[in-house]
């Protein structure tokens, strides 16, 4: 019999997402921004934002450890500090909310920090800009509670309560939305594998690759001039944001082009960017390969239904591999990677086995994940379907791939911080790990940690943010990481962005 206030075990998919998180210092974590067009006060966002957290179960859960397992509680209500407000004046300085600012576009409020061990699982931060006819938000969400589709559901239905358009949703008095079942006790069903040479034949008239317009090549490590941008054409940051996050973006014709170009290679744009990036890296900091982490979706994978509407985390992570090239391989090595992931999806199975050991699993991920270059990819798809009507009120739209500096320490858990926190509010099984010789092992192994690839697509345009923790976001006085060259990262997103632009001149 489940105690009061406790609503279940996680599932073998949720505790993995929970303990990679913890295990990363919160670098799963991902925090969307959006701006509305419309103005609001303090008083009626906040009373709007309760009837919206009111509406959604799984807003009121937190992670908490016990008997070595980790389990959902049920907290009604929402912290003071989930909410957060903050007031632009018209003379005031350039908003750290805006997309793309040197603060990467978090709220000095802190409503983007690392979600903490036994405490609230989502955290919203509104700004505030009456000169702009505008309000800013910001959604963070732990991701073992939330999955992408997840997170655009909520925003939809935070929307919905804002502009008064909630008659359907978590607007109606009384609405209450459960949280999605348990994955654990549903029925999976695989996908199929690739079929052998499926993608890969050659394309009869689609023509070579270009090369890099700007090579890069491994230098040693010293005062840099300014990143290169890539002119009119294309748009990235100057400088990166928290933890060395770029937003690049592409034009609705530019990127419409680019899919199309992809479209002709049987490539997806997400294959193209994920390629690229691997290779522009490893060749930048002289390596041979880079290690792709890819989110893959498993709603639509069971027998019984998983509504999109649901807010939960159905999100699996399968790795593979890019070996740097000639510019004239790269749709090649796009297709094999793009085929890696299929074979692995297909291969893998739902992990229903005692925490104990998934936790130990996640441990010998993130140890692995130590040495080379890692990235995680993640697409978010067409945010236009998501928002649906409210997508002519939403001006801009991104997501930050991860919230938070790392800790002072290093890029993992410092010692004597426990991820998670037992019931009894000691530092329980999980957290003493770290006192353990495998858990000290673990904390060392992760000298650079995972860079992010986010793709998304809003109003027919490409976004991508960067997420390249370790690489310099500067020229000179920057941090040079072990295996580079002191390249910055916003030089690597320029090539990223030339490389693109050359396939639609």
């Amino acid at each position: 019999m489940t105690p009061a206030g406790v609503l279940r075990r996680l599932s073998g998919t949720e505790a993995a997402c929970a303990y990679r998180h913890a295990l990363t210092g919160g670098r799963t974590q991902a925090a969307t921004r959006l701006t509305v067009a419309a103005v609001f006060s303090p008083a009626y966002v906040e009373r709007a934002v309760a009837r919206w957290a009111r509406g959604f179960r799984a807003l009121s859960l937190r992670i908490v450890e016990e008997g070595g397992s980790l389990w959902f509680h049920e907290v009604p209500g929402f912290a003071p500090d989930q909410l957060r407000q903050e007031m632009r004046t018209a003379s005031g300085p350039h908003p750290a909310w805006d997309l793309g600012s040197g603060a990467g576009g978090l709220p000095a409020s802190g409503a983007g920090d690392v979600l903490t061990a036994g405490g609230p699982l989502w955290r919203l931060g509104v700004g505030h800009d009456p000169a702009a006819a505008a309000t800013h938000l910001l959604l963070t969400c732990h991701p073992a509670l939330c999955d992408g589709p997840s997170t655009a559901r909520l925003l939809r239905a935070l929307l919905d309560a804002l502009l008064g358009q909630g008659a359907a949703g978590c607007g109606r008095p009384g609405y209450r939305q459960d949280p999605a079942p348990d994955a654990d006790e549903l029925t999976y069903r695989a996908p199929p594998p690739p079929y052998p040479g499926t993608g890969m034949e050659p394309i009869p008239g689609a023509g070579p690759v270009p090369p890099p317009r700007t090579p890069l090549a491994r230098r040693a490590a010293g005062p840099k001039s300014a990143a290169p941008g890539p002119g009119a054409t294309g748009t990235v940051a100057a400088a990166g944001g928290a933890g060395g996050v770029v937003p690049v973006s592409l034009t609705a014709r530019q990127s419409a082009r680019l899919t199309a170009w992809c479209g002709r290679h049987r490539i997806s744009a997400g294959q193209f960017f994920a390629a690229a990036l691997a290779d522009s890296c490893a060749r930048a900091a002289g390596e041979e390969e880079v290690a792709l982490l890819t989110a893959v979706s498993l709603r639509g994978r069971y027998a019984e239904s998983v509504r999109v509407s649901e807010v939960g985390c159905f999100v699996n992570v399968v790795r593979a591999t890019v070996r740097a090239g000639d510019g004239g391989a790269l749709v090649e090595r796009a297709r094999a990677y793009g085929l890696a992931v299929r074979a692995a999806d297909a291969a893998w199975r739902p992990v229903r086995q005692d925490h104990a050991r998934i936790r130990r699993a996640v441990e010998d991920e993130t140890a692995a994940s130590g040495g080379g270059l890692v990235f995680r990819v993640a697409q978010e798809g067409y945010v236009d379907t998501v928002l649906g009507h409210h997508a002519a009120l939403v001006t801009r739209y991104g997501t930050t791939p991860y919230g938070a500096v790392p800790h002072p320490a290093g890029h993992a858990v410092p010692d004597g911080a426990a991820p998670y926190v037992s019931a009894d509010g000691t530092n329980g099984g999980y957290g003493a790990a770290y006192g353990t010789t495998r858990g000290a092992a673990v904390r060392g192994a992760v000298p650079r940690p995972p860079g992010v690839l986010h793709l998304s697509r809003f109003r027919g345009a490409l976004t991508l943010s960067l997420g390249m923790p370790g690489l310099p976001e500067s020229g000179a006085g920057a941090g040079t990481p072990p295996g580079d060259g002191g390249l910055t990262a916003p030089e690597i997103a320029a090539e990223l962005t030339a490389r693109a632009l050359d396939l639609v001149a």
